[in-house]
């Protein structure tokens, strides 16, 4: 279980010093899945700092090279502030931290069309630049951390669906499909708006190198639903965004079903796991059942195979 770091001002002050900033002031955020976030406020400006309960510090270097990747290639995400010792991360009580520049920008939970188009659109723009040579080639959530769920003391309906879904993507083969960096969980709580475009995308840290299709599958699943259900048209509309930038191949039009429910259910395995097996919380523990609905009617999106750039 991830135990959330505790900062005070006079800490905070100590970290800012590092990056030659001056803290006046310190707000906690809510966590998130296994880091704990802090607005600083300093002469300079308002930065994150992201403190990571359970990464490596590996893992931490990959994620800082491509923020700095991201950066070089003018992508739209967030900014890493440099240190003054010029290391990757600095470290808090043993656990690595990265500080980065504060964003402004709209939090949407219900996006109009023309938002969708540019999400796509922005994550076409993603998926055309070249993928750092350190990224894994598989998500970091995907099929063999999945199996390793089937290990734990979990319930049996959910064990029987989940050997269910695993035992179907075991008979997929996406090897074939163009790959490149892929985000890995293009939900809208990791994307800010500028009025009706996508300003900025956040938290990196399920990056990879795999199937560009999936991505597209996973922002779908995350972008695409109301009160639990997969709206195709909202769909479509992420999918016209994207071809304005990237055009798809038949194979990957033909895998969208598959891979959004593939999106779908890592998400709702890794639901399960954090609010049923990591850490029980009530009003929680329930919420995966709604990835597992979306995961059950992905097949409605083959109607999405008739569109084309």
């Amino acid at each position: 279980m991830a135990q959330y770091s505790q900062l005070n001002l006079p800490e905070a002050e100590a970290i800012a010093r590092k990056y030659s900033l001056a803290c006046r002031g310190l707000e906690a955020v809510e966590a998130g899945s296994d880091n704990s976030n802090f607005i600083l406020e300093c002469d300079e400006g308002r930065f994150v700092l992201t403190l990571f309960e359970v990464k490596d510090r590996a893992t931490i270097t990959s994620i800082a090279n491509l923020y700095k990747h991201l950066e070089t290639h003018h992508f739209p995400a967030p900014r890493l502030v440099s240190r003054l010792d010029e290391e990757a991360f600095g470290l808090f009580e043993s656990k690595p931290y990265l500080l980065k520049g504060y964003i402004e920008g709209m939090s949407i939970e219900q996006p109009t069309m023309k938002q969708l188009k540019s999400v796509g659109g922005q994550l076409a723009q993603l998926h055309a630049l070249p993928a750092p040579k350190e990224l894994k080639d598989a998500p970091p959530f995907g099929l063999a951390w999945m199996r390793t769920l089937l290990d734990e003391k979990i319930e049996a309906s959910f064990g029987d669906w989940l050997i269910e879904k695993l035992e179907t993507f075991d008979k997929e083969e996406w090897g074939h499909l163009p790959k490149g960096l892929v985000h890995g969980d293009v939900f809208l709580d990791n994307l800010l708006f500028d009025d009706e475009a996508v300003a900025v995308i956040l938290d990196f840290e399920e990056a990879s190198h795999y199937a560009l299709a999936f991505d597209i599958g996973m922002a779908i699943v995350g972008c695409c639903r109301k009160k639990g259900i997969l709206e195709r048209e909202s769909a479509r509309a992420l999918l016209q965004g994207y071809q304005t930038e990237r055009s798809l191949t038949e194979a990957e039009i033909a895998a969208l079903p598959i891979l959004a429910c593939y999106a779908a259910s890592i998400t709702a395995t890794w639901r399960y796991w954090k609010f049923n097996v990591q850490q029980a919380k009530q009003g929680k523990d329930s919420i995966y059942l709604e990835m597992v609905a979306i995961a059950d009617e992905a097949h409605t999106l083959d109607s999405l195979s008739s569109m084309r750039n």
